[in-house]
């Protein structure tokens, strides 16, 4: 997920002209954050460098989205299963959690982790954080559902025994409780081969450090949302850099990524899940 400065800077196209467009055409069509703040997709990204192209060859915006000369309807935008993930809310938001659950877990079994995890977890998760900052569901409802998907995000074991696969230490930074992205993150690297100690929400740069001392893992996974402010996100991690010993890497992953700057070397972004197999 890309900010509005980091998608304006990739694209050529000003956060100014990007909110006309919402308004004017209804795209781009970003998630907000509980603080209101704009976040945009890679496949927005990929779409506003196309619209982009054509304007520079002298095309009015207007004419390339009322000829739609760029495809940018929601149900690409959205991905394959868009329909399912709009049911499995459906469910939870009329209350019947057992069948949202049955159907999460159908999901499960019959897709590969990576593809239920990019296609069902990671846009039900995008959905339940809009539903419950737009007020369609309650708190109770958007905790229900996040359960949900840590419940079938089950852990494949056999890895474990592995005592040559390498080993990642999970966890989020001090005051960031939300670990539904962590939860995924586990879950591929599970997949992956890589051994994973989950640490869990809220741990101080401290206790990370004790942690990697005591497992010597080599990495450190951390999630990061939109809810912490970047500064300070920067100043841990490269709090934590200092402290760890240099063979260990640190993964930084989730929506908050794309507002950090000047992160210290040892530590990388994890944009695309798909990453995660190529890394480990």
């Amino acid at each position: 997920m890309y900010s509005i400065k980091v998608i304006a800077e990739e694209s050529g196209i000003k956060p100014a002209t990007l909110r006309k467009w919402e308004e004017r055409y209804g795209f781009p069509m970003p998630v907000r954050n509980p603080n209101g703040a704009r976040s945009y997709t890679d496949q927005d990204l990929s779409n506003l460098k196309s619209i982009k192209a054509m304007i520079d060859q002298g095309l009015r915006p207007s004419k390339i989205f009322s000829e739609k000369l760029v495809d940018t309807s929601t149900k690409k935008n959205t991905g394959l299963f868009a329909e399912e993930v709009e049911k499995i809310y459906s469910l939870a938001k009329e209350g019947l959690f057992e069948e949202s659950l049955e159907l999460l877990k159908s999901f499960s079994n019959s897709l590969s982790t990576l593809k239920f995890v990019e296609t069902i977890c990671a846009p039900l998760a995008v959905k339940v954080g809009e539903g419950w900052a737009s007020g369609d569901i309650p708190v109770y409802t958007e905790h229900a559902i996040s359960e949900q998907i840590h419940a079938v995000l089950t852990i494949d074991q056999s890895c474990f025994y592995d005592t040559d696969a390498p080993l990642a230490i999970l966890c989020t930074l001090s005051n960031e409780y939300h670990t539904l992205g962590l939860k995924m993150a586990n879950a591929i690297l599970n997949d992956a081969g890589c051994r994973t100690i989950y640490l869990g929400a809220g741990l101080p740069v401290s206790e990370i450090t004790a942690a990697a001392v005591s497992f010597q893992p080599e990495y450190v996974g951390i999630s990061i949302t939109t809810n912490t402010s970047p500064r300070i996100i920067c100043e841990q991690v490269a709090l934590l850099r200092s402290k760890l010993a240099p063979e260990i890497s640190i993964l930084l992953g989730g929506a908050g990524c794309s507002y950090l700057r000047e992160l210290p070397d040892g530590s990388e972004v994890i944009s695309e899940l798909t990453k995660i197999y190529e890394l480990i």
